[in-house]
């Protein structure tokens, strides 16, 4: 994990505060790869506005933004910027609308329980729901509220997940009625 908290070093020499959460941590956890990107949770403030462009500018071989609503229903997501980099990984930048975001928040917005997962400079952070997932070798959805179009996009992701996690099972708990 050391190497990706140097990028996340590398962002924060640009003047940035974030926090790395999801799925390279959750493949480094379960001995899965290849890890093809990082993402980094962010504020939205100028200063971590400022950060990103001085690192894209730095360490971006190409960018691509995508506005809210092509980043699944996430409705706290305003912006994400994909960065294709020089330092082996690319690097995702996910800009929250929170007005502090904290490595708790992070991780439990993720959509299953094996993605609850965040690293700081502080150190790594595991959600009950990761915890439990990792030692069952399961996906257990756990996005609340439910919503039908992120369920949707969690199960396409879900099929991609097949592949590396052979043997690993799949958990929908019943949806609520939307009536």
């Amino acid at each position: 994990m050391e190497k990706y908290l140097e990028i996340l070093r590398a962002f924060e020499a640009c003047g940035g505060k974030g926090i790395i959460y999801g799925g390279c941590l959750r493949d480094i956890m379960c001995h899965v790869g290849p890890i093809k990107d990082i993402d980094i949770a962010v504020d939205c403030t100028t200063a971590n506005a400022g950060a990103m462009g001085r690192f894209a500018d730095e360490y971006a071989t190409r960018k691509r933004v995508q506005q809210i609503g092509d980043y699944g229903n996430y409705p706290d997501v305003l912006l994400s910027i994909a960065l294709e980099t020089t330092l082996g990984f690319d690097v995702n930048f996910v800009t929250l609308s929170a007005d502090s975001i904290t490595k708790q928040y992070v991780a439990e917005r993720c959509d299953f329980g094996i993605c609850q997962i965040a690293l700081d400079g502080g150190g790594l952070l595991t959600t009950p729901a990761f915890d439990k997932d990792f030692v069952e070798k399961r996906f257990t959805y756990v996005r609340e509220p439910f919503d039908q179009h992120q369920l949707d996009r969690s199960l396409r992701r879900w099929e991609r997940f097949q592949e590396k996690f052979k043997g690993w099972t799949l958990v929908v708990p019943e949806a609520p009625h939307l009536g």
